[in-house]
C-alpha cells in the first residue's frame, strides 16, 4: 500500500512539472494586447548608424493625455532640448500631421505568425512625398538586451520598398528591412533597427534605437 502511495506521488510531482514547463512556454509566447498606456508614461531613446549624431538626435517621449483612440505626447530631441507635441493612435502608429498614412508597426494583438501589410506616406526635408509599402510579420518571443536592460520581447520583422512620388523622381525607390522588439510591460518598442538597401550603385545604410530609459504610471 505504502509503494503505491509513493508512486501515485511520484506520479503526480511528474505530471505537474511537466504541467508547469507547458504553463511556462505559454507565457513566452504570450499575446501582447493594446498597451495601458497613462499621463506620465516616459521613454528615453537613444540613436546609432544613420541616425547617430553624437546624441543630437537621441529623444524622449512623455504621454501628457490619453483617450479611447489617441495617445498625446510630448517630445523633446537631443542635446538642444527643443520640445514638440505629437499625436499617436493606440497601437502607436503616428497621426500625421499633413494628412498622410501612417504605416501600423504594432498590429495588436501581437500573436506569433500573425502578419499584415501597410502603407506610410510622409514628407521629407525635400518636400517630396515618400511613399512605403511594408508587409510585417511576428516572429515570435526573443531575449533582447538594450542600454535600459534585458528583455523578453515580441521580435517583428517587416520588409517592403520605399518609393518618391515626385514625378521628376518617379524611379527613385529602394528596398529595405525593419526589425522591431515590443515589450508588453514597458508598453513600447525598446529596439528598431532598419536597414535601406542602395537606390543604384550606392552602400546600404542602417540605424538603430534603442531604449535607454523608462518610467511608468
Amino acid at each position: 500500500m505504502k509503494m503505491k502511495t509513493r508512486n501515485l506521488l511520484l506520479i503526480a510531482a511528474l505530471l505537474s512539472s511537466v504541467t508547469a514547463g507547458e504553463v511556462y512556454a505559454a507565457d513566452a509566447q504570450q499575446t501582447a494586447d493594446t498597451p495601458d498606456v497613462k499621463v506620465g508614461d516616459h521613454w528615453e531613446y537613444k540613436r546609432a548608424g544613420l541616425l547617430g549624431d553624437g546624441g543630437a538626435s537621441d529623444f524622449a517621449m512623455t504621454v501628457t493625455a490619453v483617450d479611447s483612440d489617441h495617445i498625446a505626447v510630448e517630445q523633446s530631441w537631443g542635446k538642444s532640448g527643443d520640445k514638440k507635441t505629437a499625436q499617436y493612435g493606440r497601437d502607436w502608429s503616428a497621426v500625421s500631421a499633413d494628412g498622410g498614412a501612417s504605416a501600423v508597426f504594432l498590429n495588436f494583438p501581437l500573436t506569433p505568425g500573425k502578419s499584415w501589410d501597410t502603407v506610410e506616406s510622409v514628407i521629407n526635408s525635400a518636400g517630396n512625398r515618400i511613399e512605403r509599402h511594408i508587409h510585417l510579420a511576428v516572429q515570435g518571443v526573443d531575449h533582447v538586451t538594450v542600454p535600459a536592460g534585458t528583455f523578453d520581447a515580441v521580435k517583428i520583422v517587416g520588409e517592403g520598398i520605399w518609393q518618391n512620388m515626385n514625378p521628376a523622381y518617379s524611379g527613385v525607390h529602394a528596398g529595405f528591412k525593419v526589425t522591431l522588439w515590443y515589450v508588453p510591460s514597458v508598453k513600447q518598442v525598446v529596439r528598431r533597427e532598419t536597414v535601406a538597401y542602395p537606390v543604384r550603385h550606392g552602400s546600404i545604410s542602417s540605424s538603430e534605437e534603442e531604449l535607454a530609459a523608462y518610467s511608468l504610471k
